[in-house]
C-alpha cells in the first residue's frame, strides 16, 4: 500500500515539474505543425571518391591518345594552360572543334571534370535571343555509345549575353525532349581559369559544380535514353549557325571518373562464370 502510493505521487510530481510541461508543450507543437516542416529536405549529390578512368594535364605535348574532330584548330600551347602549363587551345568558329575518346567505361555514375578559360572569346548574340543555345559554346559532354550517341547525358554551355560577362548552364535529356537550362539555371564564371565538373547518375541527377561547389543539380524529370556513359567530348563540340564565335579558348586537366569502390566482395563458392 506505501508501495502505491509513493508511485502516485512521484508521477504527480514529475507531471507539475516545468520540465515535463516545456517537454509536453513541444509535443504537442510538433504535431500541430505542418508535415513539410518536418520532413528530411532532399539531399544534394556531392562528388564521391573516385577513380580517374581517363586522365590527361596534356604535359605530354601530344594528343594521340584522343580522336580529334577538325584537329587544324586545336593545339597544345606550352604556357598556355592553368598555372603556366601545358594546356588546350581550341580555335573556335561556327563549326565543332574538339577531342573525344568512345567506350572508355560504362558508367551508370560518372563525372566530367575540366578547368576552363574563355580567354575573352567572342559569342556574339542577337538582340533579342530567342534561342540562346544556337549561339552558345558546348565545351564537355558525356555520351553514351550504346544507341546513336544522342542525346548526351549532360553537357556543359558557356555564353556570354551582351553587356554581361560570362555565363554557364547544363544541359541534359527529359521525357519531353532534350532541355537547355539557360533561362532559370544559368551561373556567372569568370573570363579566367576555374574547374568545371559535370555530373549524372542514370535517371536519378544531374549536376555541375564550379571550383569544386555545387551550382546546379537537377534530380526531377531527368530521363536518360541510355543505361551508362562512356563517351566524352571536350573542346568546341557543337556548331553555331546563327553567329560566329571569334577567338581561342583553353582547357587543361580534363579527368573522366567513377565513383570509388574501395571493397568488393565476391562468393567464390556459389558465384558462376555465367553471372548468375
Amino acid at each position: 500500500m506505501k508501495r502505491g502510493i509513493c508511485v502516485v505521487v512521484l508521477l504527480a510530481v514529475l507531471i507539475s515539474s516545468p520540465a515535463f510541461s516545456a517537454s509536453a508543450a513541444y509535443a504537442s507543437e510538433l504535431d500541430r505543425a505542418p508535415v513539410s516542416s518536418q520532413a528530411v529536405a532532399p539531399t544534394d549529390p556531392i562528388i564521391p571518391p573516385t577513380w580517374d578512368i581517363v586522365a590527361d594535364n596534356f604535359e605530354s605535348g601530344s594528343l594521340a591518345a584522343w580522336s580529334a574532330v577538325e584537329p587544324s584548330r586545336l593545339s597544345l600551347l606550352p604556357g598556355g594552360g592553368r598555372n603556366g602549363s601545358t594546356g588546350l587551345a581550341v580555335a573556335v568558329g561556327q563549326d565543332d572543334a574538339y577531342i573525344y575518346r568512345s567506350r572508355v567505361a560504362y558508367a551508370v555514375e560518372g563525372y566530367l571534370t575540366f578547368w576552363l578559360n574563355p580567354n575573352g572569346v567572342a559569342l556574339p548574340e542577337p538582340t533579342p535571343n530567342y534561342w540562346p543555345p544556337g549561339t552558345s559554346l558546348c565545351a564537355g559532354e558525356v555520351r553514351s555509345s550504346a544507341s546513336d550517341w544522342w542525346p548526351p547525358l549532360v553537357g556543359f554551355y558557356l555564353r556570354k549575353p551582351p553587356g554581361q560577362g560570362y555565363q554557364g548552364y547544363i544541359a541534359y535529356p527529359k521525357a519531353s525532349g532534350y532541355f537547355y537550362d539557360w533561362q532559370s539555371g544559368a551561373f556567372a564564371l569568370s573570363d579566367g581559369w576555374q574547374k568545371i565538373t559535370l555530373g549524372y547518375r542514370i535517371d536519378t541527377w544531374v549536376a555541375v559544380w564550379v571550383n569544386d561547389t555545387l551550382v546546379r543539380s537537377y534530380d526531377s524529370e531527368v530521363v536518360h535514353d541510355d543505361p551508362s556513359g562512356d563517351v566524352i567530348e571536350f573542346g568546341k563540340v557543337n556548331t553555331n549557325s546563327s553567329s560566329t564565335p571569334s577567338g581561342s579558348i583553353r582547357l587543361d586537366d580534363v579527368a573522366f571518373q567513377v565513383p570509388r569502390v574501395d571493397d568488393l566482395w565476391v562468393n567464390g563458392v556459389n558465384g558462376s562464370d555465367a553471372y548468375n
